[in-house]
């Protein structure tokens, strides 16, 4: 196991006037991660997307406490206070375009993973693509951004619930892993659930991400069936253009990680993330 690089402080400084800034974690993560941890920083997809395109390695990793510009999936502002976990690391796979998008639904395994390790009482599913849920609503959402021959994967992680919560619009209410409020600069009890969090999951992508390299998403179709929120749910959807809404039955995911919608005759027609999101479910 090896402790992670020192962080570059010009990114960093950047808590709120007056509030107490947390320390950086010190997470133990094998060899495959280089890790630059923060107490508070604009966004660690910056710090990645910056690292790629000066070369980095992947395994190039930023993790943070606290962020001032974070954002998620198509470019969502992403509220990240004290309280959050913050991550995003860099990965350079071999892989064919169109099996590309399937590395969000493979990530939003390790998460589910990780959370379950650190609070077995939390029982995670997945919102397909990319959002992690317990019964109360969102624990945590995934981005995937391609560029300068890499990946930029990024995870926000809702684990305490911080000392001003604001509420971001969207389907679900914001959801925490663990009871309680985060305190100023996070307690000693508070960052080692933070530490382990962020060990934990980053040992379940790295193991999953080998095997997704070796044998694409095909290999975990069964898991995320398991961890899947909404299958055989009706529900709508509505094409990202907006034109058209489509009514079906979730049956589940295919190889390429496309939904896969029972219309009204029967048939399976899968869907990608880029040509529709679902809008309703019906109980």
């Amino acid at each position: 196991m090896e402790m992670l690089s020192q962080p570059n402080h010009m990114e960093s400084g950047c808590a709120a006037n007056g509030a107490v800034e947390a320390a950086p974690l010190r997470p133990a993560v094998s060899s495959f991660w280089d890790v630059h941890a923060y107490g508070c920083v604009r966004s660690t997809n910056e710090v990645v997307k910056a690292a790629l395109r000066e070369g980095a390695n992947e395994g190039f990793c930023a993790t943070s406490l606290e962020q001032r510009g974070g954002y998620g999936r198509q470019g969502r502002a992403w509220a990240s206070p004290q309280g959050g976990l913050y991550t995003s690391f860099a990965l350079r796979p071999q892989v064919a375009p169109q099996v590309l998008p399937t590395l969000s639904l493979v990530t939003s395994l390790a998460v589910a993973d990780a959370l379950e390790h650190v609070q077995p009482a939390c029982h995670p599913l997945i919102k397909w693509p990319n959002d992690v849920l317990c019964p109360v609503g969102k624990l945590a959402g995934i981005s995937l951004e391609a560029l300068a021959g890499g990946v930029c994967v990024g995870v926000g992680i809702n684990v305490y619930e911080p000392l001003e919560l604001q509420q971001v619009p969207g389907k679900y209410r914001t959801a925490f892993l663990m009871e309680g409020k985060a305190k100023p600069g996070l307690s000693d009890s508070q960052r080692n659930v933070m530490t382990h969090l962020v060990e934990a999951m980053l040992d379940a992508m790295e193991k999953r991400y080998a095997l997704w390299c070796a044998q694409g998403f095909s290999a975990f179709i069964d898991e995320y069936s398991q961890r899947f929120a909404f299958r055989d749910k009706r529900a709508s959807l509505e094409l990202i253009d907006g034109t058209q809404t489509i009514q079906g039955i979730i049956r589940g995911v295919d190889e390429l990680g496309r939904l896969l919608v029972e219309n009204a005759v029967g048939a399976l027609v899968p869907m990608s993330s880029g040509e529709v999101h679902v809008t309703a479910f019906e109980s």
